[in-house]
């Protein structure tokens, strides 16, 4: 494991440290013609999948997917020579999309994306950055470095467990060149600019919280400094259930009583120092955990035990007035219409005994129209950014604000991936609290990003906490970057640009207090 980290580290460190970069010489092309696919040998495509003659930009062919919900289609594979595409690489694809919807895991989606295996550290998926809806001919684009003992590469196409329909017309391959830092020139954002102006672009809501979230670190000296960073909300997870305690109801709800007394000494501290707490309930019952999702959640699931949970949470805090709201669970992974079927059992669940407090739900896809519901998305956008350097995530050094896999990452189109909570509060008049975002201390320009983000927050007057307070250092902002990785992590001996950040963002609290 040692090795592989530290061969993963050599790799990032030999990349150019240049976020930029243009098409060079073209290594490899597809345009889906009625010649290239009968050389494939992909006549014969089935389930879902098909060559359409007269399709694509040119009328010359597309491939063509149409997928079921939970199932989409097969995978299109296209084997490609490995030795050509050593290196970095600048990947083009030509798609269109109608209806395509959301699946039951976050990672689902439409898919043109690489396989590769590389000799002692597996085989790795990377995938064209991707989205769902409808949308007329657009192209995708993705930066990727493939290994220089990179044994085997494939290309694949498919949708990947979730409904609608899919075309890709063309793809091209190219080796990535270098662009200079002086040679970008930001492009203009006609996009964004069409996006109406937040509500509060002159003065600060009075009623908007604003903080960090935290499992860890809640001890009386953390609330002190806390207070001296003016936060207002704490979003405290509920989590540290064991596996046999999530895979078990009885066994869930005797842990989660007994960690029900230490949110109760938690929120003690909340009410001493002015803080709001929203409870989040980080670990849901008979749910599992992947590298994409910490509650996956199965179609079929019974919420009963979820169900009687959150009425022993509303049952013991239901009067607090240090309660901000109730955060059902942390980042579902299940389709909104699961989802929404979920949570409107909990909701009701829980209203029999609470008819007061908030209930928050980390889905922009339904509105509870007359119910008492706080709108919660998570912002890790563009996610090669945020969490460059994660895991398996990127073995490209993204800074920012720069092109990131084709598009132009700035504050403008930090509000153009923010639209649909844009136009969800505007619509419904919805209460938007952010729980987490953040940003990685080792990419250039993360401080910036931090601002961008709270100065959108701010404007269209949403509720927000960072993401996380002294839990993991590469998200704790006391701490600075030697490196790439949580080992590369040191105490800061001096404030940290992120910190400035949130600590600028945070000062807006004290319109609040005086607001009041």
């Amino acid at each position: 494991m040692k090795k592989t980290l530290l061969l993963f580290i050599a790799l990032v460190l030999a990349l150019p440290l240049s976020a930029a970069y243009k098409k060079g010489k073209l290594i490899w092309k597809m345009d889906f013609t009625r010649t290239e696919i009968q050389s494939l040998r992909m006549g014969k495509l089935k389930d879902g999948n098909q060559w359409v003659e007269n399709e694509g930009i040119n009328g010359d062919g597309a491939l063509y997917c149409k997928g079921i919900a939970g199932k989409g289609t097969p995978n299109c594979i296209i084997p490609l020579f490995p030795a050509a595409y050593k290196g970095l690489i600048f990947v083009e694809a030509v798609v269109k999309g109608v209806n395509i919807r959301r699946g039951t895991r976050a990672h689902h989606g439409p898919k043109v994306m690489f396989h590769y295996q590389v000799p002692g550290e597996g085989g790795k998926w990377s995938a064209l950055p991707y989205e769902f809806g409808s949308f007329d001919w657009k192209t995708w684009v993705l930066i990727e470095y493939i290994p220089e003992k990179t044994a085997s590469l494939d290309l694949y196409i498919r949708l990947q467990d979730v409904a609608g329909e899919f075309w890709v017309d063309s793809i091209r391959i190219y080796h990535a060149e270098e662009i200079p830092d002086q040679k970008i020139i930001p492009p203009e954002n006609k996009e964004a600019a069409k996006i109406p102006r937040g509500r509060f672009l002159k003065q600060t809501n009075p009623l908007a919280r604003r903080g960090v979230m935290s499992g860890r670190d809640l001890s009386e000296e953390a609330f002190r400094v806390l207070k001296s960073w003016n936060v207002n909300l704490l979003r405290m997870q509920i989590s540290g259930f064991s596996p046999a305690e999530v895979a078990s109801g009885k066994l869930y709800l005797e842990a989660l009583k007994k960690k029900l007394d230490f949110v109760e000494r938690v929120l003690a501290l909340c009410r001493k120092y002015g803080i709001s707490m929203v409870i989040d309930l980080h670990r849901a019952p008979l749910t599992e955990r992947s590298k994409y999702s910490s509650n996956m959640i199965p179609a079929d699931y019974d919420s009963s035990v979820l169900e009687e949970a959150w009425r022993m949470i509303a049952m013991r805090f239901r009067e607090d007035p240090a309660v901000f709201g109730f955060d059902i669970v942390n980042e579902p992974s299940v389709a909104p219409e699961v989802w929404s079927r979920i949570f409107l059992k909990v909701l009701k669940s829980i209203r029999k005994v609470d008819r007061k407090t908030p209930l928050i739900t980390e889905s922009i896809y339904q509105y509870y129209s007359g119910e008492n519901v706080i709108y919660s998305p998570h912002f890790y956008s563009p996610h090669s950014l945020t969490h460059y350097g994660v895991g398996n995530i990127g073995r490209i050094k993204w800074s920012y604000p720069n092109y990131i896999n084709g598009v132009y990452w700035d504050k403008e189109q930090i509000r153009l991936a923010l639209k649909p909570v844009i136009d969800f509060q505007r619509k419904h008049n919805a209460r938007i609290y952010i729980g987490e975002f953040s940003c990685v201390p080792w990419v250039e320009g993360a401080d910036r990003y931090l601002n961008d983000c709270i100065e959108i927050f701010d404007e269209y007057g949403w509720d927000w906490s960072y993401h996380a307070f002294r839990e993991a250092p590469m998200w704790n902002v006391e701490y600075e970057a030697h490196g790439i990785g949580n080992a590369k992590m040191k105490p800061a001996k001096t404030e940290t640009a992120r910190k400035k950040a949130l600590l600028k963002g945070l000062r807006n609290n004290l319109h609040v207090i005086r607001n009041r």
